[in-house]
């Protein structure tokens, strides 16, 4: 299968199909993403993995990750179940650390639920290592050059 995956920034007309990659039930979980993701899209904090004219996975951040310009916050990476285990996660990944770079991005850095593996193996690949934890979370920090 051919990749032919294009990365952009969201825009706000994205929304929908950013939202049908969140394979959540819950309706106060889906209410909350929307809002949050329609306030980073605004501040092109969203970008999407486009494949065939469909979302298929998104990744969105914060800047200035405790008060330091040069650090960024992952809020969320997320692939489309029906894509996943493809090497769509990493792929956007890359891109989101090529952006970064090009910003003069120092330190990234991430959340992940201890039970998560397969993310928490993921930011691994790309040179994260856990720097704090709590009884349920691991605290990463991916450094670029």
């Amino acid at each position: 299968m051919q990749n032919n995956i294009l990365f952009r920034y969201s825009e706000p007309d994205d929304i929908t199909g950013l939202m049908k990659v969140i394979d959540t039930t819950k309706t106060e979980i889906k209410e909350k993403s929307n809002n949050i993701l329609l306030e980073r899209i605004q501040q092109k904090q969203v970008i999407s993995a486009i494949r065939e004219n469909e979302i298929i996975g998104f990744i969105g951040w914060s800047k200035n990750y405790n008060n330091n310009n040069q650090a960024w916050f992952i809020e969320q990476i997320t692939i489309h179940k029906d894509h996943r285990r493809q090497g769509m996660g990493l792929q956007l990944l890359h891109y989101f650390l090529n952006i970064c770079t090009l910003e003069n991005i120092n330190e990234v850095y991430a959340t992940i639920q201890k039970n998560n593996e397969k993310s928490l193996s993921l930011f691994k690949k790309v040179g994260g290592i856990i720097i704090d934890e709590t009884k349920e979370e691991n605290i990463l920090r991916i450094t670029l050059a």
